[in-house]
């Protein structure tokens, strides 16, 4: 089924870099400018950072390195782009966004000189610092609710890096174990206190697999509940046991039951997927290159396009229902809106009783008339083809009637008539 035109996806802005002046033109090596992403809280406030890396030294003199993380939020209302914060100089880095649209909120993560820098935007447009683990570098962020947050950071000594899954709950922060040193996690999403997910890229043996992870009740072990040697671009889950992943190139998976079993409910190896966002049980959404966008409204037993304005590689999405929600390409964002659908032309009738002639005026033009019983019988059809027509017709019997209009753009409308003596 295509999608109804009362609901449409629109190119909304791009985000431009804002490149400071920097030391004067002899002394610049260069730039290197990032886009750390964009998240929303609702359809009306997100947040959208940059990182832009200055690199510079006097003639024959040391290259400096400094950088400058930038976070606007978006008032989408206004269209207004308001810098909310940001951080200058050797270390500064921003990282990523992660929409926790349960919760209202948007978290950004990333360092300052090793330090990590998180700061938490809500649907109202405030925005706060958190303090969310000891020295380090963020991977991964997930946030259950305000008092429970989680985290993989890594810390780099003389003997090696460690990645360290870290808690902290109603404002006490634990670290809970330590990852293998083979593993890249890609991303932590807990459902539950006694409940997390993640995916990780495996490079134990100098073999590449990428796996599904399902940590114990008391998160201090990890065990894989799906592995391939196809990139997982992305998972959810919506709820404790039933999740979704999108495995490339253009395959979609699921389980009902915390991973222990996965089945395919989407698989086209023409087409690549990039991320998939859950809006309940049975509406799901995925993104992919080319522009494409697919939904759901039975939880994967069926799937379809929606009409894309562009052949973007979207490589983000985030729905807050069916009807509305925004899609990223790189610093491209387009937005879905439900566009409230045009009412049918209205026509009025007099006088109403009607005893023989009767008066029928609208505002747009009219093709034919009808008069309808009340079983549903057609008794008169009549060509009108004009905003104004006199009916010169009575039944056989009293009682209420209908009139039904069918305009010149095919729209219908009815409306009661009493024909009394």
């Amino acid at each position: 089924m295509a999608l109804s035109a009362q609901n449409q996806w629109t190119y909304l802005r791009t985000l431009s870099y804002n490149i400071p002046e920097g030391p004067p033109p002899m002394h610049i090596t260069g730039y290197d400018c990032n886009f750390d992403g964009v998240g929303y809280a609702s359809m009306d406030f997100g947040l959208y950072g940059t990182t832009i890396y200055t690199i510079y030294g006097n003639s024959g003199g040391p290259i400096n390195y400094n950088s400058k993380a930038t976070v606007y939020e978006i008032n989408e209302s206004t269209g207004g782009m308001l810098v909310v914060y940001s951080d200058y100089g050797f270390g500064a880095v921003g990282k990523a966004m992660v929409t926790e649209k349960k919760l209202g909120k948007v978290y950004r993560f990333g360092t300052y000189q090793g330090i990590p820098a998180f700061r938490v935007l809500d649907n109202t447009g405030n925005v706060t610092s958190l303090v969310v683990h000891p020295w380090g570098w963020t991977h991964c962020f997930s946030a259950l609710d305000e008092n429970h947050l989680y985290s993989i950071y890594e810390v780099g000594y003389a003997g090696g890096i460690h990645l360290i899954l870290y808690s902290q709950i109603n404002g006490v922060g634990t670290a809970i174990d330590t990852l293998p040193n083979f593993y890249t996690p890609k991303k932590i999403d807990f459902p539950a206190t006694d409940r997390g997910y993640m995916s990780v890229v495996d490079e134990e043996n100098d073999i590449t697999v990428w796996k599904l992870l399902r940590c114990s009740s008391d998160l201090r072990s990890w065990d894989a509940i799906y592995q391939t040697s196809d990139p997982i671009a992305d998972f959810v889950f919506d709820e404790v046991n039933t999740g979704y992943a999108v495995v490339r190139p253009g395959i979609i998976i699921k389980t009902t039951d915390g991973g222990e079993t996965w089945d395919t409910i989407y698989n086209n190896p023409n087409q690549t997927l990039n991320r998939v966002d859950v809006v309940d049980e049975n509406i799901v959404f995925a993104c992919g290159n080319n522009g494409l966008i697919l939904r759901t409204v039975d939880g994967g037993a069926q799937w379809t396009q929606d009409p894309f304005t562009s052949t973007d590689n979207l490589d983000q999405i985030i729905m807050f229902d069916k009807n509305n929600g925004y899609a990223m390409s790189g610093r491209n964002c387009y937005r879905l809106t439900s566009i409230a659908p045009d009412k049918d032309p209205q026509f009025d009738i007099a006088p109403n009783p009607s005893v023989g002639a009767t008066k029928i005026t609208s505002r747009d033009m009219m093709k034919t008339l009808e008069v309808i019983d009340n079983t549903g019988k057609v008794l008169l059809v009549q060509e009108v083809e004009s905003k104004e027509y006199i009916l010169n017709y009575f039944p056989h019997s009293t009682g209420i009637y209908f009139i039904r209009v069918t305009f010149a753009n095919g729209k219908q409308n009815s409306e009661k008539i009493l024909f009394a003596h």
